[in-house]
């Protein structure tokens, strides 16, 4: 009986130990207290590297997602309400030129725009942690998180 309770006690404290590097990506998500970096990709708006695939040369979300707008005014709020206008595929280049304003010298009064050219890379490097615990007191608690391993993930052609 001692010997059951042990293997059982075991058993449930390598929850997250029970995750490697060849497990499928499912099985990683649904693993509780797993934190996963570098997992963003943009196509309009930022999304999940999971919920995207490549459209020639374009990224595109796999599922159609929520176009939000405004609606009335309620009551005696001044702020307008977020609605769901419709739902839509959103898509973007893979790799696109942005510009921005960058001002230096006193009070920013020397500005000039700067051309960014930006290239999604759709092989990532993803890297898999897990909680360890909670530092810090009562008003700025933090999790510490120990990497476990980094596995590779290559966004997928759209069907």
């Amino acid at each position: 009986m001692k010997k059951l309770i042990a293997l059982a006690a075991i058993a449930l404290s390598m929850n997250t130990m029970a995750i490697s590097e060849t497990d499928s990506w499912e099985t990683i998500k649904a693993t509780s207290g797993v934190k996963l970096e570098n997992t963003w990709a943009f196509v309009g708006k930022i999304t999940n590297v999971f919920n995207v695939c490549v459209d020639g040369e374009n990224l595109r979300t796999l599922n159609k997602e929520a176009v939000y707008g405004y609606g009335p005014h309620r009551g005696g709020d001044k702020d307008p309400v977020r609605v769901i206008t419709g739902y839509k595929y959103y898509t973007y280049p893979i790799n696109y030129t942005y510009e921005s304003r960058v001002c230096t010298g006193k009070n920013d009064n020397r500005c000039k725009m700067v051309t960014t050219e930006v290239n999604q890379k759709l092989d990532r490097e993803i890297t898999v942690s897990k909680f360890v615990r909670e530092v810090g007191s009562r008003d700025n608690k933090r999790p510490v998180y120990k990497t476990l391993f980094k596995k590779s993930f290559s966004i997928p052609s759209c069907l």
